[in-house]
């Protein structure tokens, strides 16, 4: 599976990795998984830095962003953070991250970690890989 997760409960954080080669299904799936998980925290950590390869178009990510929304929100104070090292994963997840956020949902994209860990009040030696 190229996107897994676990939650780090201490934390009140998701934290989500994603691998290889990653489709709208793949981001979909991990959705759904995550909205019929119980009690999962507000906050999540995406990283698709080690990815190889993000294969959904401008408007494919646009059209599942906005889908995602309608199926998961967000509440109140849930932020989303994204990375992605690479400028084609990168520009393609600030397309996902501004129209996945029309449900409430707060989303940023970053290039490293540490500071995605920080935006969401998580010091970055408290999550480890």
């Amino acid at each position: 599976m190229p996107i897994g997760f676990h939650i780090d409960r201490s934390l009140g954080l998701v934290i989500t990795e994603a691998v290889g080669s990653v489709d709208v299904a793949d981001i979909a799936e991990h959705i759904e998984r995550l909205t019929n998980t119980p009690d999962r925290p507000p906050r999540e950590i995406a990283d698709f830095s080690s990815q190889a390869r993000l294969t959904l178009a401008p408007a494919v990510a646009r059209s599942a962003a906005r889908a995602l929304a309608a199926i998961d929100g967000g509440d109140e104070g849930s932020r989303l953070a994204l990375v992605a090292r690479s400028d084609a994963v990168f520009a393609i997840l600030r397309v996902f991250g501004a129209h996945r956020q029309e449900g409430g949902l707060e989303v940023r994209v970053f290039r490293a970690r540490e500071p995605a860990l920080r935006w969401l009040d998580v010091a970055p030696d408290a999550c480890q890989r």
